[in-house]
């Protein structure tokens, strides 16, 4: 059965069907070696029993990431594994405010992205705490959670590892609604423009799944 490792790079797994961008999305590294190049939300997922997403889960917005743990979850048989390598938004918090004036420049580009291509940006960000909470409400059971890096160093290039398992395969409706809530985590309060902006995020949601 397949096994995915999406956003791969330069990074090429054997036994996996490795995923990126075609190389004229990439302006710097063009060393890229995939089994298929391609855009990685758009994708269709055939069934698996893993899914590897090393730093790359944090460059699409709040909405995209949903539309990538909703096909990631429907194409995850029952006790398939989910791998999500991301910065560890906490860590590089607590760096960015012990940091001297020099090293916050370099925090900055580990919170926000490195800005060399369209997609080089971080849009959104990501802790043990909050990773566990939203995989654990799509019915997944972390097995480990490695935290690396060190805040107080001069080059603090925190990073947080998750690795989880299916175990509760939620139906469509389910899921659906499980997504639905999450994204109702970013509201402000319940003003008329916070209600707005919850619905826009559900449309563009359910626009691309």
């Amino acid at each position: 059965m397949i096994k995915y490792h999406l956003g791969c790079g330069s990074q090429y797994f054997e036994g996996y069907c490795n995923v990126d961008f075609p190389d004229a999305n990439h302006n710097v590294n063009h060393n890229v070696k995939a089994d298929l190049y391609t855009d990685i939300v758009a994708m269709e997922y055939q069934e698996c029993e893993e899914i590897r997403s090393h730093h790359f889960f944090e460059h699409h917005t709040y909405y995209d990431t949903m539309v990538l743990l909703y096909k990631w979850t429907n194409a995850l048989i029952v006790g398939g594994k989910l791998v999500i390598d991301v910065p560890d938004m906490e860590e590089l918090c607590k760096a960015y405010l012990q940091a001297d004036t020099q090293t916050k420049f370099l925090v900055a580009r580990y919170i926000l992205g490195s800005h060399e291509a369209k997609w080089a940006f971080h849009t959104d960000g990501w802790s043990k705490e909050t990773l566990e909470y939203v995989l654990g409400e799509l019915g997944y059971i972390v097995e480990s959670a490695e935290k690396y890096g060190d805040y107080t160093s001069k080059q603090p290039n925190c990073g947080i590892k998750i690795a989880a398992r299916l175990e509760n395969k939620l139906n469509d409706n389910g899921l659906r609604e499980k997504i639905r809530n999450i994204l109702a985590l970013y509201k402000n309060g319940s003003t008329e423009f916070e209600d707005s902006l919850h619905e826009y995020f559900v449309k563009e949601f359910e626009k691309k799944i």
